[in-house]
C-alpha cells in the first residue's frame, strides 16, 4: 500500500520519471502492479505480461507504443478496437479517458483537427466527471496544441494557460508547460514574454535534469530568433552549458531545423543544408510528418527534387470517426470554432515550393 500511495502521489505531481524508473528497474516485484503503472504511464510491457491482460487493455498499450513510434494509421485502430470495448463497460472510465485523449492525439499529428477536437473535449468531459485533475490538464494541453496547429494562437494561449494553472504546487509538469504556454505566445507576437517563460523553463528544467523540457525550451528559443530584429543568434552556440546527452528526438529536430532557417538568412547555406540532414536524422520514422517537412525544406534550400518515401503519406489514408456527442458547457466556446475540413498537413503533398512557401509550413506544427 506504501508503494502505491507513493506512485499516486507522484502521477498526481507529474514527477512521472520517478514511476518510470521504478518500471525499468523493479517491475519485477511486483509484475500486476506494473501492468497498471504502464497503462497509466503509457509505456510498452513485455509480451508475456500484455498476453495476460484483458484485450482492450493490451490494445491501449499498443496503441499509445504505436502512436509513439509514428505508426498513426494502425494507432487509430487499436485505440478504436479499445474503445468499441470499453464503451460496453461504462464502468471502466479511466479507460475511456486515455483512449479518448489518445484518438485525439493521433488525430492531431495526422491532420484530421476536427475529430481530433471531439475527441479531446470528450476526454475532458469524461476526466471532469471522474475528477481527474492531471487529465483534465492533459486534456486542455492537447487541445491548446491543436488550436495552436489549427491557426487559433489567442484560444491556443488560452488553454495552455489553463493547463498550466491546474498544476498542483510542486509538479514536475511546470517547464514542460511553460514551453507550451511560450510557444503560444510567440505565435500572438509576445515575444518578450514567451523568451521570459522558455528561460525560465530551461532553467528549471536543467536544475531537475528535465532534459526533454530543456531541448524543448532551446528549440523554440531558436525559433524565437526568428523574430528577432536584430538578425538573431545560433542557439546551440549560446546556450551550449545547458545542452544535454540525450537528446529528445522531435525537440532536436526542430531545433535543427529553426538553427537551419536562422543560417538561410545569414547567408550561409552550406550549413543550413547540413542543419536539416541532422534533423531528418533526429527525426526519423517517429515523427513522420515533421520528417517530411524536413525532407521539403532541404529540397527547397538546395532546388533538388524532393524524393519523398512512399509510407509518409499513410497518415492521409486515415478514416477518423467521431466520438459520441458529450461537450461540456466549459468547453463550448472550443468546440464552436472554425476549423478547415481538409487536411491540416494537406499542403506536404503539394509540388515543391519556394524556402520561403516551405518554411510556412510551421504553423501546422507545434513549435
Amino acid at each position: 500500500m506504501a508503494r502505491h500511495e507513493q506512485h499516486l502521489l507522484w502521477l498526481f505531481l507529474g514527477h512521472q520519471q520517478l514511476s518510470r524508473q521504478w518500471l525499468q528497474e523493479e517491475a519485477d516485484s511486483d509484475p500486476e502492479f506494473a501492468d497498471w503503472l504502464a497503462l497509466r504511464l503509457r509505456v510498452p510491457r513485455p509480451s508475456e505480461r500484455l498476453e495476460l491482460m484483458a484485450p482492450h487493455l493490451r490494445q491501449q498499450l499498443t496503441g499509445w507504443r504505436l502512436y509513439y513510434q509514428g505508426d498513426y494509421q494502425p494507432a487509430v485502430e487499436q485505440f478504436q478496437h479499445a474503445w468499441q470495448a470499453v464503451l460496453n463497460d461504462q464502468s471502466d472510465n479511466p479507460c475511456a479517458i486515455d483512449l479518448a485523449l489518445g484518438l485525439g492525439k493521433v488525430y492531431t499529428r495526422s491532420g484530421h483537427w476536427g475529430q481530433a477536437r471531439d475527441w479531446i473535449l470528450h476526454s475532458l468531459a469524461l476526466a471532469r466527471a471522474q475528477h481527474r485533475l492531471f487529465a483534465v490538464t492533459e486534456g486542455y494541453g492537447a487541445l491548446g496544441e491543436l488550436l495552436l496547429r489549427a491557426g487559433h494562437a489567442k484560444a491556443a494561449q488560452a488553454c495552455m494557460s489553463s493547463a498550466y494553472q491546474l498544476l498542483p504546487p510542486g509538479s514536475g509538469q511546470q517547464a514542460k508547460q511553460l514551453n507550451y504556454l511560450a510557444s503560444t505566445l510567440m505565435r500572438n507576437g509576445a515575444s518578450l514574454r514567451a523568451e521570459s517563460l522558455l528561460m525560465t523553463a530551461l532553467h528549471m528544467a536543467h536544475d531537475q535534469g528535465d532534459s526533454d523540457s530543456v531541448w524543448h525550451a532551446l528549440a523554440r528559443l531558436q525559433f524565437l530568433q526568428l523574430q528577432s530584429e536584430d538578425g538573431g543568434s545560433n542557439v546551440m552556440q549560446s546556450m551550449a552549458a545547458y545542452l544535454p546527452e540525450a537528446r529528445t528526438p522531435v525537440a532536436c529536430g526542430l531545433l535543427q531545423i529553426g538553427l537551419a532557417l536562422w543560417l538561410v538568412r545569414q547567408g550561409q547555406t552550406e550549413q543550413a543544408a547540413q542543419c536539416l540532414q541532422q534533423a531528418l536524422s533526429d527525426l526519423g520514422p517517429l515523427l513522420p510528418l515533421e520528417r517530411l517537412w524536413a525532407q521539403r525544406l532541404h529540397g527547397a534550400l538546395l532546388g533538388q527534387p524532393c524524393r519523398i518515401e512512399a509510407d509518409l503519406h499513410r497518415w492521409a489514408d486515415i478514416k477518423p470517426v467521431s466520438p459520441p456527442a458529450m461537450v461540456h458547457v466549459m468547453d463550448r466556446t472550443w468546440a464552436e470554432l472554425p476549423l478547415a475540413t481538409a487536411n491540416g498537413f494537406a499542403r506536404l503533398q503539394q509540388p515543391l515550393g519556394s524556402l520561403e512557401q516551405e518554411a510556412q509550413a510551421r504553423t501546422a506544427f507545434f513549435i
